[in-house]
């Protein structure tokens, strides 16, 4: 009873409940794509590190990462990638070797890492292959000795092109300065503007061959599991298997990145609360009109003897129920919208040199986590609570007698 005649009362002045409703609509509308939008920034930059970059979980020697150089390097690292790849939770394992180095053009020179890789392996663990453009070579599809793959960023610094040829400086294991040419064979652009300036990758075969390395050795091998959630019971494991190396997981390498990641989904309710902290006071004005103006209403039915338990239920209902229409609409609106970006993007292209230097993409797919929406509808459901108590307690308040002699 209390139900139906809440829901037909909010509908007695039609004009201003729709105003209502529909500013909540459009405050939640706006404020869940705001959501989508910066957890689809994190989710893709996350995305990008772990493809990209840091793979879930690397295994180095403690001294490389002190000081990154040739001789600090993992020895018996293809006995190691043996044994991991029989934990189940493992789904790929490949080895690098990556020392600093510089690279030579006739014009001009530069200080880069370079990264040895097995083309093939390094395919199933990383996406960098796809970063380079058909217009922009290959990504070792030959098998030609001494080809080099280098960043956009960094072909434009060298003055450099397809083809080019390059030099690059580096030490051997006897200590002895070598350098060797290398032809460019493809470029790569990534979402990191950073990489793209600072890294260049050289088959495993050219490195080991150069530098004298084993080709048993590495200085980093990457590691990827069938999940997230698998990540901490994995690095433990190898921890105890190998207790000489250092074995981080991708929250230990990129801190800033985990920092980011864990406090999303704080900021995304903090994002929807203060929307709905200025959407609550329009509902609480809303709420005190219609308990002033009914007030001789209010006094007669108490009169007659409706307790004032219900009358404080009747108007509560009522700003609930404008809360949660509103709330339904604008939840619905907001996921056909994010529906529709997520299949397109959002285009940031104005930006997309700061976008990359922060390691973004410059467009963006909005996407929010399901679980975002449980606390949506208690935090809509709250505000529609919080919002009548004001005028629930005013209206409880009320002298029968007077309100039955009230003009309104």
């Amino acid at each position: 009873m209390i139900f139906s005649i809440s829901f037909k009362n909010i509908w007695r002045n039609k004009i201003r409940s729709l105003v209502v409703i529909m500013a909540i609509t459009i405050g939640l509308t706006g404020g869940i794509l705001t959501v989508a939008l910066m957890q689809g920034m994190v989710d893709q930059r996350l995305n990008i590190a772990i493809d990209s970059e840091v793979s879930h979980i690397q295994i180095h020697n403690s001294k490389y990462l002190l000081n990154p150089e040739l001789m600090e390097n993992i020895g018996n690292a293809d006995s190691i990638i043996n044994a991991i790849k029989q934990i189940p939770e493992v789904k790929f394992v490949v080895k690098r070797t990556r020392i600093p180095v510089m690279i030579n053009t006739a014009r001009t020179s530069t200080g880069v890492n370079i990264v040895g890789i097995n083309p093939d392996e390094e395919r199933s663990i990383s996406t960098f292959y796809k970063n380079v453009a058909d217009s922009a070579g290959s990504f070792f599809k030959e098998t030609k000795p001494n080809q080099i793959v280098i960043g956009r960023k960094l072909a434009e610094k060298l003055k450099a092109k397809l083809k080019s040829k390059v030099v690059v400086t580096f030490q051997d294991t006897s200590g002895n300065l070598i350098g060797a040419a290398f032809k460019i064979s493809g470029i790569f652009k990534s979402s990191n503007s950073i990489i793209d300036e600072t890294t260049a990758f050289i088959s495993n075969d050219d490195f080991t061959r150069l530098t004298g390395l084993s080709s048993k050795s590495a200085h980093e091998i990457a590691i990827r599991v069938e999940n997230l959630e698998q990540i901490p019971l994995v690095q433990e494991r190898l921890k105890s298997m190998f207790p000489s190396l250092t074995v981080r997981n991708w929250k230990q390498i990129q801190p800033e990145l985990s920092i980011m990641v864990e406090w999303m989904g704080f900021m995304n309710y903090i994002i929807i609360g203060i929307i709905l902290l200025a959407l609550g006071f329009g509902i609480l004005n809303t709420m005190l009109m219609a308990v002033l103006e009914r007030i001789k209403e209010l006094g007669m039915l108490m009169a007659i003897g409706m307790s004032k338990r219900k009358i404080f239920s009747m108007i509560m209902l009522e700003s609930i129920f404008l809360s949660v229409i509103g709330g339904i609409v604008g939840t619905i609106l907001s996921l056909v919208f994010v529906h529709l970006l997520n299949h397109h993007g959002v285009d940031f292209g104005a930006y997309s040199q700061a976008f990359e230097r922060l390691g973004y993409p410059s467009v963006i797919f909005p996407s929010i986590p399901n679980e975002f929406f449980i606390g949506l509808t208690i935090m809509v459901l709250f505000t529609g609570i919080l919002s009548a108590v004001y005028p629930a307690r005013k209206a409880l308040k009320l002298n029968p007698v007077e309100a039955l002699h009230s003009d309104t």
